[in-house]
């Protein structure tokens, strides 16, 4: 509703005012590690000065250091995640939402190094496998699968890996082979 006061005297109008929801036009950086934290920058129209940003459902938070809020950018800390869909969900203090399908990736699983890089045809040993983006987030072990040979292994731990040589955003799983599969196959991720 649209009120007017001229000189004393009022008018009104029953039709509501709307602003035009928010409008998303770019994203950078491009994808974010499966870690999260580092700051991502939103720029678009009709944000607004306050609003809450969703990403896959967990808050992007805009007053974390580096976070800044306008009406034509958001920047804000990314939280851990995974996968290539996570919605981004910009909801402004109106309530309004951008109508805008746009999904934000997650950094794909990157395999540096497994330990042991052979073993026994026997199998039945554990072998870690270090890398990077393995989605080793907080909670219960994410929709994970490991295979050598295209046999399915059983995971026994997903964790951060933290080492004096590589950096914090570094992952270990720690997965066991059984079956007479050569340790020296390949390993596929999944």
């Amino acid at each position: 509703m649209v009120q007017m006061i001229v000189s004393g005297q009022s008018a009104t109008a029953a039709q509501l005012f709307n602003y035009d929801p928010p409008s998303v036009s770019t994203i950078s950086p491009a994808t974010s590690p499966t870690s999260g934290g580092n700051i991502w920058t939103i720029s678009g129209l009709s944000f607004g000065s306050t609003g809450t940003i969703f990403i896959g459902g967990r808050i992007c938070n805009a007053t974390a250091p580096g976070g800044l809020y306008r009406d034509d950018r958001i920047q804000c800390s990314v939280p851990q995640g995974l996968g290539a869909t996570n919605p981004l969900v910009v909801l402004v203090a109106s309530g309004q939402q951008n109508s805008t399908s746009v999904n934000m990736p997650y950094q794909v699983p990157v395999i540096t190094q497994l330990v042991p890089s052979v073993g026994p045809t026997g199998g039945n040993i554990p072998v870690t496998i270090v890398g990077s983006n393995f989605g080793c987030i907080s909670g219960p072990i994410p929709q994970i699968s490991v295979s050598f040979d295209s046999s399915p292994v059983t995971i026994l731990a997903c964790k951060p890996h933290i080492s004096h040589l590589h950096s914090a955003r570094r992952a270990i799983i720690i997965a066991q082979f059984e079956n007479d599969r050569d340790c020296t196959r390949p390993v596929e991720w999944h």
